[in-house]
């Protein structure tokens, strides 16, 4: 398949794509700005951190999916786990 594009085609069809880049690119910066000054977390932020652990003992990973009628046990876990932590402050 051969397709024959003239100069002048050519040239409308990149500058086209130039325009819809450019506007794309000033959209992100004028969005990002934007929440900046009015001091909103945009979410694209977070797509490519890795979530680390904070230290916090109040936050508890889930292991293991407790539903229902193991809902004590999740207490539970989350008690010990609080309670090793402050033993490992002593």
């Amino acid at each position: 398949m051969l397709v024959i594009i003239r100069n002048r085609t050519k040239k409308r069809i990149t500058l086209g794509l130039r325009i819809l880049i450019t506007l794309f690119i000033l959209s992100l910066v004028f969005s990002h700005l934007y929440n900046m000054y009015n001091g909103k977390n945009i979410v694209r932020e977070g797509w490519l951190r890795e979530d680390r652990p904070s230290g916090n003992p109040m936050r508890v990973e889930n292991t293991e999916k407790t539903v229902g009628k193991n809902g004590p046990n999740v207490l539970d876990q989350f008690v010990i786990k609080v309670r090793d932590f402050y033993q490992k402050d002593r």
